[in-house]
């Protein structure tokens, strides 16, 4: 990845290959970083864990997550999930990301155009 990222923004991931912790059945998101860099995405957890990136060769498609969704939220009550959508998906070759944060639609938008995807 490139030394600076061009933006960052502090929000929740659901990662394609993490698994649900032992008695649990939904995958809880991570708090941390997505840095948006000129060649890709970092998610960077909060606290202890690994950084993850995401090679710009490897999005297919980025969009805003649909309110009600299973994947828009399993960790969220369901009433909550009814009303709130704030984040939004990337689909790699590798499986798909869930990004949970404020201005969902607007950073779908500028990450799709950024890296010419839909």
């Amino acid at each position: 990845m490139s030394d600076e990222p061009i933006e960052r923004w502090e929000l929740a991931a659901v990662g394609p290959a993490w698994g649900a912790a032992p008695g649990e059945e939904i995958v809880r998101p991570v708090a941390g970083s997505l840095e948006v860099h000129v060649d890709g995405l970092v998610f960077r957890p909060a606290g202890a864990g690994e950084t993850e990136v995401i090679p710009a060769s490897s999005i297919r498609a980025i969009g805003p997550l649909t309110p009600g969704t299973p994947v828009a939220g399993g960790w969220m009550p369901k009433w909550q999930r009814r009303l709130r959508s704030p984040g939004f998906a990337v689909d790699t070759t590798a499986g798909g990301w869930v990004f949970d944060g404020p201005h969902g639609p607007a950073r779908a938008r500028a990450l799709s155009e950024r890296f010419r995807t839909g």
